[in-house]
């Protein structure tokens, strides 16, 4: 991915404190299904005779599981920021993972605001905004770095 001559700086996923509130879901939802699961083993549900229901609350909680907890722990884990001397690879995951290049020489100004790092991009109407990354001071440290050692940066005209 990254030509010898290139050294790499930084290359970080994002935070784990990130998928506190996946976690903090999937204790909710087997909280609930499990109750309701565990009526419907009691006495006082002796009406109820059937096992199927019962298994199909099981199949819910797994497909819940699944699609609250496990699918986007791992998009979260598959996201990746990576810095180099020349430029910044931004691998997002998504249903169709993707891969970001952008050479430090476009960028004008990295600006931090808590864990999500802001970059003006020439040629970008909007700024680039990378939210969730971990240890993002360091990372912006890394960049202000790198682009300090690149070659001179293109210039805008200016119209005034």
């Amino acid at each position: 991915m990254m030509p010898s001559e290139e050294r790499l700086r930084v290359d970080v996923t994002s935070p784990y404190i990130s998928m506190l509130f996946p976690a903090l879901e999937l204790i909710i939802i087997t909280g609930i299904t499990w109750i309701i699961i565990g009526y419907m083993d009691s006495d006082k549900a002796a009406w109820f005779l059937d096992t199927n229901i019962r298994n199909l609350m099981v199949g819910i909680w797994a497909a819940l599981s699944l699609w609250r907890f496990v699918l986007p722990t791992i998009r979260l884990r598959n996201r990746r920021i990576m810095v180099n001397d020349e430029r910044i690879i931004i691998h997002s995951a998504t249903l169709r993972p993707t891969t970001h290049t952008i050479p430090l020489k476009f960028i004008r100004a990295v600006n931090r605001k808590r864990n999500e790092l802001i970059l003006t991009v020439i040629g970008q109407p909007q700024p680039v905004v990378l939210r969730d990354v971990a240890y993002s001071r360091r990372v912006q440290e890394e960049m202000l770095a790198a682009m300090d050692r690149t070659p001179a940066r293109q210039e805008q005209a200016s119209y005034f």
